[in-house]
């Protein structure tokens, strides 16, 4: 290598070594060496302590430029007037009294702090100022657009079909709002109807309007799951939900001599937001950390979006059943009732269990007749007497076999058996298996035999043939003469029992005369 070579390297390795000795992380100055600056060394918002990206998040450079402007022309109100036209400036004044008018911008709104200042620089007129987030090309057509609007109201004004001492808008205050598909008139931005719905009105100034030339300072920190914002230092909205992503914007509506000035994030700064790859509005890092999957947005696949698993209803979003009731949490949340509670109306009856036997879950006694239905034997149908003939825990009302004999009480009727009696002729077998062994369940004895049913099915012999044994003697009679019953030749002597009775000879005695021959 030549020796100028040689030192031109080394003073290129030494400038370059300075530069990264100087670098001082948090000075509001992206060094060399440095991923990002987002002016503190604070761990945990993206950019950590040496100025690096952190692992699951985004950074970008808060450069505050116009992206683009729209508005809404459909009923011949005048266009609007930016300035400055490249949107280059950190201050944009709007000048006309407009049809709905916004200017996006290239700052992301999401998981950033921004605080900026609204005034009316002007003393005409008492309609809309403000700003919004999530609006996107075309929006106000959009039938599938989703995005928040914060306006801003001077004075209570009737316009558009729509009261301003109704629950909507023409009425003076501040108000959030979130705009759900494609505006049909300028009365849905007006009277905060149709495809604009309002959220909240502001906690102080919800009914109160704007001043002339009255400069506001407004600090909004806005999350997927949670947006807060200060005017003048004082709290406004505090509201928990989803909410989607995008960039932020400034709105006007009918209103000449808006003026808007984004403070901080300062220019130069880097805003970071953590990755959402589902776009559920649950950050990859906190899907991780309760192991969801940040792919999914179902990750269970209960029917209830991970967003609202984690924000809203504070389940389990790697179980499909948090609560172990029977019943998915998509499913419970559709009916109504508490996804993180077995009994969400607390009748001792699980929810599960009531949809099953269709009750509603939410109702603690469904028939009405002063018993819970976890302590009601027949939850279903009235019966304020809860009686019991079986003892089976299913009240008599519900029960189709009162006397749980195994025969139907409809079947009793058939039968003209007592169907609060399980054994209606007292024969020792209950009238179901009587019904199913063929025998007479209002007989104690089919066969007529002389012995009881039960005694017969419990002594071996048939309970619908009198002779069991097919010997020629009735089985009643055999047992009265100490002859076996289901046996022909209870003597063992070749000769039956009956023809031994008949013949005069002992059926139990095989030497009937004792002469030595059987």
């Amino acid at each position: 290598m030549k020796l100028s070579n040689l030192i031109t390297a080394s003073i290129i390795s030494t400038l370059l070594l300075e530069a990264s000795a100087h670098a001082i992380c948090g000075n509001s100055v992206l060094d060399a060496g440095e991923q990002c600056e987002d002016g503190n060394t604070t761990n945990g918002d993206g950019c950590d302590d040496t100025c690096a990206i952190e692992s699951g998040w985004d950074c970008t450079e808060a450069v505050f430029e116009l992206d683009f402007y729209d508005e809404y022309l459909e009923e011949g109100q005048g266009a609007n007037q930016w300035d400055p036209a490249n949107g280059s400036s950190r201050t944009v004044r709007q000048y006309l009294n407009s049809a709905p008018s916004i200017f996006v911008s290239t700052l992301p709104a999401t998981g950033v702090e921004a605080t900026f200042t609204l005034q009316v620089d002007a003393n005409s007129d008492d309609d809309f100022i403000g700003w919004a987030v999530g609006y996107e090309d075309d929006d106000f057509w959009n039938p599938n657009s989703e995005w928040i609007v914060f306006d801003w109201k001077q004075g209570d004004q009737g316009l558009h079909g729509c009261s301003p001492h109704g629950s909507g808008g023409g009425r003076q205050g501040l108000a959030m709002s979130r705009v759900t598909g494609a505006i049909q008139t300028n009365g849905d931005l007006w009277c905060h109807s149709g495809a604009v719905q309002e959220i909240a009105r502001g906690t102080n100034l919800g009914y109160t309007g704007w001043t002339y030339y009255s400069v506001y300072t407004v600090t909004m920190i806005y999350n997927t799951f949670n947006v807060q914002v200060w005017v003048n230092g004082t709290q406004e909205f505090d509201e928990y939900g989803f909410f989607p992503g995008g960039t932020f914007s400034f709105y006007t509506y009918s209103q000449e001599g808006g003026v808007f000035s984004l403070v901080d994030p300062a220019s130069g700064l880097y805003v970071c937001s953590e990755d959402d790859t589902d776009d559920d509005g649950v950050s990859d890092n906190t899907e991780t950390g309760l192991g969801m999957d940040p792919t999914i947005d179902d990750t269970d696949g209960d029917g209830l979006g991970d967003f609202d698993e984690v924000y809203t209803y504070y389940t389990d979003g790697t179980n499909p059943d948090s609560d172990g009731d029977g019943l998915s949490d998509g499913d419970e949340v559709d009916l109504g009732i508490d996804p993180n509670n077995p009994d969400s109306d607390g009748d001792g009856l699980n929810d599960g269990d009531e949809v099953a036997a269709g009750l509603d879950p939410n109702v603690t006694d469904n028939d009405g007749d002063g018993f819970d239905d976890g302590s009601d034997n027949c939850p279903a149908i009235s019966n304020p007497g809860q009686a019991d003939n079986d003892g089976d825990g299913l009240g008599d009302d519900c029960d189709d076999d009162d006397d749980n004999d195994n025969l139907s009480d409809n079947d009793e009727i058939t039968y003209s058996t007592d169907s609060f009696n399980p054994d209606s002729d007292g024969d020792g077998l209950i009238d179901g298996d009587e019904v199913a062994a063929g025998t007479d369940p209002n007989n104690n004895d089919s066969d007529g035999d002389g012995l009881i049913d039960g005694d017969e099915v419990s002594g071996g012999t048939d309970p619908i043939d009198s002779d069991s044994d097919d010997d020629g003697i009735n089985d009643g009679d055999e047992l009265t003469a100490g002859t076996d019953p289901i046996d022909s030749d209870s003597d063992d002597d070749g000769i039956y029992d009956g023809d031994e009775v008949t013949a005069g000879t002992d059926p139990n005695d095989n030497d009937s005369d004792d002469d030595g021959i059987i």
